[in-house]
């Protein structure tokens, strides 16, 4: 396995990687919101009662950092993978900076 290969196979299980985690987070902090809200319907109190301040605009909150933080990964593999590319097409010295 090439040494572009291993960077690209490291870039993008790391994607995945934060693609999941933040995944998980977003998702439990819906399923607690639900919860409540359901708990707070069943007991007939007005939901917003029931929803801590800190949750209450978190939705918004979660949907922006998941897509910008994918984003910003995919943009970061995309000019890996760019930069890469350039130094196969550029010729044998000015990869490395040199003069040819």
């Amino acid at each position: 396995m090439s040494t572009d290969t291993k960077i690209s196979t490291a870039i993008a299980r790391i994607m995945m990687i934060n693609s999941i985690i933040s995944g998980f987070i977003a998702l439990a902090i819906f399923v607690a919101m639900a919860a409540i809200a359901l708990y707070a319907i069943s007991t007939s109190t007005p939901v917003k009662d029931k929803i801590p301040p800190e949750f209450s605009n978190w939705g918004g909150v979660i949907i922006g950092f998941y897509f910008g933080s994918a984003l910003t990964q995919t943009a970061s593999l995309i000019a890996a993978e760019r930069g890469k590319k350039q130094n196969e097409s550029a010729p044998e010295g000015a990869a490395a900076g040199g003069k040819t």
